[in-house]
């Protein structure tokens, strides 16, 4: 169809844009669905099983301190168009998330994220060289073995290695002007391109840290740093029909009134006294 279509004279509509098209007319159907429902009085629960997730990614600045909770979400069901992810996915394929600060122990290394843990504090805490870090020794591996290397997409080694400068770059940047948000860095970038923490609603409120910005994460907790951004993801059904009880409103408003009244999350950028704050010990960059 696509091919037909340029020949057409539609050169710029390919694949991704006929599948985005679909996407809406889908989401405009479940958007119609849910106003239907909400005007004729359907149940929470039910409204709760029909709430549409937003057509973008919401973008927000979260307290880094909220969030305890972390989870590998390539392991998690799939929710669609809808906005609430039922299941036990926040029980069984979550994991408290640890402070920077606390060293990895050998139980650590059977659960998630551990590499990633390690590594910020083996570079930016002890001062060792990257490459002789777990992570790097995994990543080449991988790449000699079966590349891509499946958890950053590395091919060669020289990619690993440019992985790796990145990481310190990424440090630099952070202590010397606090944690830029994607849409800071790139204005011109689509919001459905936002390369954010993925944040995710548990059955009781917590918030939960899924796959993207681990690094960038950690570093800014090691740096002080208090708020970073965000994109919030899904919502565990419980939660948002706990939130229309308590609001007494579907779950579209009760879910918009909880996030004006929670004080971890922010629409705009807060003022962090603390962006700029470093532990002391921390070696410089260039360094290492």
């Amino acid at each position: 169809m696509a091919s037909i279509l340029s020949r057409a004279g539609f050169p710029f509509l390919r694949r991704r844009h006929i599948n985005d098209l679909g996407r809406r007319v889908r989401a405009w159907r479940m958007v119609r669905q849910y106003d239907r429902a909400v005007r004729h009085g359907a149940p929470y629960g039910e409204l709760v099983q029909l709430l549409p997730a937003p057509e973008r990614p919401v973008p927000l600045w979260v307290q880094l301190r909220a969030i305890t909770r972390f989870g590998d979400t390539r392991q998690w069901p799939k929710a669609g168009l809808h906005w609430c992810l039922p299941g036990d996915w926040d029980l069984e394929l979550t994991q408290k998330r640890w402070s920077i600060h606390r060293p990895v122990t050998e139980a650590d290394k059977e659960t998630l994220k551990w590499r990633i843990h390690d590594t910020v504090r083996a570079m930016f805490i002890h001062g060792r060289p990257y490459t002789e870090t777990s992570q790097y020794e995994a990543m080449v591996a991988a790449v000699i073995t079966s590349p891509p290397e499946p958890d950053w997409g590395c091919r060669t080694v020289g990619e690993v290695h440019a992985y790796f400068e990145k990481l310190r770059s990424t440090f630099t940047s952070m202590k010397q002007h606090g944690y830029l948000a994607h849409w800071e860095r790139q204005p011109d970038v689509n919001p459905l391109d936002y390369d954010e923490l993925p944040l995710f609603i548990l059955r009781d409120g917590s918030l939960c840290q899924g796959n993207a910005a681990n690094h960038r994460v950690k570093i800014a907790e090691l740096l002080g740093i208090q708020w970073v951004s965000a994109t919030l993801r899904k919502v565990h059904p419980q939660w948002a029909l706990a939130l229309c009880h308590r609001y007494q409103r579907p779950p579209g408003v009760a879910l918009h009134l909880w996030f004006r009244d929670n004080p971890a999350l922010s629409i705009s950028r807060p003022v962090d006294h603390h962006r700029r704050a470093l532990i002391n010990g921390i070696p410089e960059v260039g360094s290492l």
